[in-house]
């Protein structure tokens, strides 16, 4: 009962110990998100999943409050659309029994990518210097790691890949930045440097090129954002040349911070993004929540998305991390952009 509660781990036992052809399991409940233990038990492939509407109950098909009394009835159908609001997480799960596209708390909604597909081949959105951001493993049988790759404001592409190790990764980033053709500013590399992710930096390093270090665990630091839209002033009140945000204190880490900017540029529809359901997948996984002591937002930790997903969320870092360091226009006024000082980053 109740499958979308009951830990990961039972689960996995569950189904270990069940090996005669004679062991049933039956999960039920009203799935969080497409991301719970109860849908991806659905999703299996010699698992038959059924799934019962309200609007699928004797009561409502017979619309006869007492043919199953105290039991569903268009009425409680009809108050629970005033409480949450038709199409709404809620309604999906308890009325439809429909697993929603990203749980409650999520941190990045389905939509908001599926609008950036949209924008991808956006003549606008690639105004600008090439990026990368890259989320790093270090086995040829593990993880993979991943590149997007970036022009101007739209990510024209993000690959996962397998790679012998660590320095492997960063001797191909290393290509990729001195492309005789079109080569990309090292101060526009984001790599993860947090454990195997140290060991491509070094090795960029020692062939002479110094990336951007993002470091999950740090502090969070002051990130003005140049692209916001500038306000019109008040009569009276100073002429402002644009509208900056600063995000210092807001996050308890920077890898918070990071994922932060990540949505609210989706929100914006700052960005685009190719159409790829699996970076979708990876980006909808993660949640974010208030610390109730701070106030400061925490994105959920790698290591509770890789248990979510199954699988490292490689793109998802990746296109983090890249649209962390690619080129931001200034937001003036409102007719011309200016490209933002190095120190404006």
């Amino acid at each position: 009962e109740e499958g979308p509660g009951i830990d990961e781990a039972i689960w996995n036992t569950m189904q270990s110990t069940s090996g005669g052809a004679h062991n049933l399991i039956l999960g039920l409940g009203n799935p969080d998100s497409v991301h719970d233990p109860l849908h991806r038990f659905c999703m299996k492939s010699r698992v038959d999943d059924i799934r019962i509407s309200c609007y699928d109950y004797p009561n409502v098909v017979c619309d006869d409050p007492w043919l199953i009394p105290g039991a569903t009835t268009k009425q409680w159908i009809a108050d629970r659309i005033e409480d949450w609001g038709e199409g709404s997480n809620n309604y999906l799960r308890f009325v439809e029994g429909i697993a929603p596209d990203q749980a409650d708390d999520a941190l990045i909604q389905l939509a908001w990518c599926e609008a950036a597909a949209k924008r991808w081949g956006d003549k606008e959105l690639r105004e600008g210097p090439r990026a990368l951001g890259v989320d790093v493993a270090d086995s040829p049988t593990g993880d993979e790691s991943a590149i997007s790759r970036w022009q101007g404001a739209c990510c024209t592409e993000v690959v996962s890949f397998r790679a012998e190790d660590a320095s492997d990764v960063g001797r191909r980033v290393y290509r990729e930045i001195k492309d005789q053709e079109n080569p990309i500013d090292p101060k526009r590399v984001g790599i993860d440097s947090v454990g195997v992710g140290v060991s491509a930096i070094n090795e960029l390093k020692r062939l002479g090129v110094r990336v951007k270090h993002i470091s999950g665990g740090m502090r969070a630091g002051p990130f003005l954002d140049v692209e916001a839209v500038p306000v019109k002033p008040e009569k009276g009140d100073e002429v402002r040349r644009r509208t900056t945000v600063v995000e210092l204190g807001q996050f308890t880490n920077l890898r918070s911070q990071v994922y932060w900017r990540l949505r609210e540029d989706l929100r914006l529809q700052r960005i685009a993004l190719p159409d790829d359901p699996d970076l979708f997948r990876q980006l909808t996984a993660h949640t974010v929540r208030d610390l109730p002591t701070t106030g400061k937002k925490e994105v959920e930790a790698k290591d509770s998305v890789r248990a979510k997903l199954r699988r490292s969320p490689d793109k998802a870092d990746a296109v983090a991390y890249g649209n962390w360091v690619r080129w931001r226009r200034i937001a003036d006024d409102g007719h011309r952009t200016l490209q933002p000082k190095r120190d404006e980053y």
